[in-house]
């Protein structure tokens, strides 16, 4: 019996003890939050239909693992309605803890001309609006996959991250 209460008396001290220390922690001035993993800026895109599309992009990874990108595709849409396919055409790799520049290689398929043209004059006026985008995308990190999916996210929203937004 006093072995069981000199164990259960330990136990409390030590639950004790982490919940003063978590109280500490909650009391000290909160740091700024770094992000974990930003696309910095779209540098250039050179390529054609036929031998694809090489997308520069300048990526911040602050993460402690790099990150590859093993697959990855998306639908682009304009009202509803399917214009282009996007296919990752090779893999990327994103070293950690790390500002670098690099090239994402794509393969891109017109679903209707007339609509992929209709997306390309809106893109040029820097006209967003009803542009959407249905991805899925898996990156590796650490040996373990994780799988990135949406269905109807607006275009809008991706480019008021690059302070593209709508220049109507």
């Amino acid at each position: 019996m006093k072995r069981y209460l000199k164990y259960t008396l330990l136990a409390l001290v030590a639950v004790v003890t982490l919940c003063l220390g978590g109280c500490k922690q909650r009391t000290e001035q909160p740091k700024e939050k770094e992000e974990k993993f930003k696309i910095v800026s779209v540098d250039k895109v050179t390529g054609s239909f036929t031998e694809g599309w090489n997308l520069t992009l300048t990526i911040t990874n602050n993460t402690a693992f790099n990150i590859r990108f093993a697959e990855g595709s998306a639908m682009m849409k304009n009202g509803g309605s399917k214009c282009a396919n996007v296919a990752l055409n090779g893999e990327v790799t994103l070293p950690r803890r790390a500002t670098t520049q690099v090239i994402v290689p794509l393969k891109v398929t017109i679903a209707k001309s007339l609509a992929a043209l209709s997306v390309l004059s809106k893109l040029n006026r820097g006209d967003y609006s009803g542009l959407t985008l249905d991805y899925n995308i898996v990156a590796v990190v650490a040996g373990s996959k994780h799988k990135f999916e949406g269905k109807d996210e607006p275009l809008e929203q991706l480019a008021k991250q690059f302070n593209q937004g709508s220049k109507k």
